[in-house]
């Protein structure tokens, strides 16, 4: 095959946008494609900008519809049960202190008594 812009060089690749053979001296590489001009150049980046764009619309629709269809089949969350209620209840330590001032109360009457003699 033949480079379409030089009848006697051979081709080393075809445009990926127009689909023309070129040779050495005409291909230029964009990315990892091979087009024949400028013009095909700016296309093909065009397109793959669009390309680019287009995808990206359609993962955020799908993620969308998905989220949306979670939003429907959800089930509704049950409410946690209610604490209970805890009763207030003496500190352990309560009963010694009961019998230490009990013991201290019962001393004053001791002391209070020895002291009417």
């Amino acid at each position: 095959m033949e480079c379409y812009n030089h009848a006697r060089a051979q081709a080393v690749g075809v445009c990926k946008v127009c689909g023309k053979a070129v040779c050495r001296k005409c291909a230029r590489i964009y990315g990892s494609y091979v087009v024949c001009s400028t013009a095909c150049e700016k296309k093909l980046a065009t397109d793959k900008k669009n390309q680019y764009f287009k995808q990206k619309d359609r993962d955020v629709e799908k993620e969308k519809n998905r989220y949306e269809e979670e939003k429907k089949n959800a089930k509704p969350v049950a409410k946690p049960p209610a604490p209970k209620k805890k009763i207030a209840k003496a500190p352990a330590t309560f009963p010694v202190f009961s019998l230490i001032g009990i013991g201290l109360l019962g001393y004053g009457a001791y002391l209070a008594s020895q002291g009417d003699d």
